[in-house]
């Protein structure tokens, strides 16, 4: 019996617009111009996925959408729980506002601590309590 491979993944092409050559595995959102940034919070919903490369502003920036990826982590996340940015793009546990929409970039594939590179399943969505 083979071994799994994990969850294929859906990566969009898009224009940085920021530099973001220290940004590799950090999470991204879209903005109205189509160009992508690292997310800086949780209530950002437009958030669309994890970046894979190291794009300057206005180079092309590979962005995982949908399926697996690696996340850079800002602090202790377990399997199965829901990530979204902090203020750098980190990948941190969701803790949904009672008022306010949120935006998960995935869930979690293993558990993790601040500053690994972790598995997590790409799939945004905006959770509300």
């Amino acid at each position: 019996m083979s071994k799994g491979t994990g969850i294929p993944a859906t990566n969009g092409s898009f224009i940085a617009g920021a530099d973001l050559r220290l940004k590799q595995f950090r999470i991204v959102y879209i903005s109205a111009d189509n160009t992508v940034t690292f997310a800086a919070a949780a209530t950002q919903l437009a958030i669309i996925g994890v970046l894979q490369n190291k794009p300057n502003i206005n180079e092309a920036a590979e962005v995982v959408v949908h399926g697996e990826s690696k996340l850079v982590l800002a602090g202790t996340i377990s399997f199965g729980e829901y990530a979204t940015a902090d203020s750098a793009g980190e990948g941190v546990k969701l803790t949904p506002a009672a008022t306010t929409p949120n935006c998960a970039v995935g869930k979690m594939l293993q558990d993790g601590v601040d500053n690994d590179i972790a598995r997590v399943f790409v799939n945004p969505q905006i959770i509300n309590v």
